[in-house]
């Protein structure tokens, strides 16, 4: 299954730019209801997020933490970049608001699974479902670990490349070799 991330941050922040209906729960309490929140729902909370059209961006900064079911990403700074194309037939402008680009930046964290990700920079391209950590990238899974200059994850496909100095540490070791069997 493919991270629905890209779509759901698209839609959480086409929601963000339409006009906003005061709950009725805000009259009583003076607070906001939440909203209500699926199973399989991508929370992005931060300090504080900025949305600029002009410049087709969303900027969350300050303690930044994406969250899904299967995925968990936290930065000091997450901007969203989005797509310039017109509006197909029957949807209205914010319809072509299609995330093409996130970039994490600062002490980047990823959990997915049973991998640990960790960089100073994640730089996702939506269409090429490709990820770039920079800045003393390192994956870990188990007690394995891959280092290097900089890593580069295709999702879809599932393959990794690793530029730069290289260091691959399996502490499980390879298997030994078979024993031939015995007349």
């Amino acid at each position: 299954m493919k991270n629905p991330l890209p779509l759901l941050v698209a839609v959480a922040l086409a929601l963000a730019v339409l006009p906003f209906r005061a709950p009725a729960q805000e009259a009583v309490t003076g607070a906001p209801a939440p909203a209500p929140v699926s199973d399989d729902a991508t929370v992005i909370t931060a300090d504080s997020f900025r949305l600029d059209q002009g410049t087709r961006q969303g900027v969350f900064t300050g303690s930044v933490v994406v969250s899904s079911k299967n995925f968990r990403m936290q930065s000091r700074e997450l901007t969203v970049f989005f797509g310039a194309g017109a509006p197909a037939a029957g949807t209205s402008a914010s319809g072509s608001n299609k995330v093409q680009r996130l970039l994490a930046r600062g002490e980047v964290l990823i959990v997915s699974q049973d991998r640990n990700a960790s960089a100073v920079q994640a730089d996702y391209d939506v269409a090429s479902d490709k990820m770039v950590l920079t800045g003393t990238p390192q994956i870990t899974q188990g007690k394995d670990t891959i280092t290097g200059t900089t890593i580069t994850l295709y999702r879809s496909s599932n393959k990794m490349e690793v530029d730069g100095r290289s260091r691959v540490v399996l502490n499980g070791g390879f298997p030994a070799p078979e024993a031939p069997a015995k007349p």
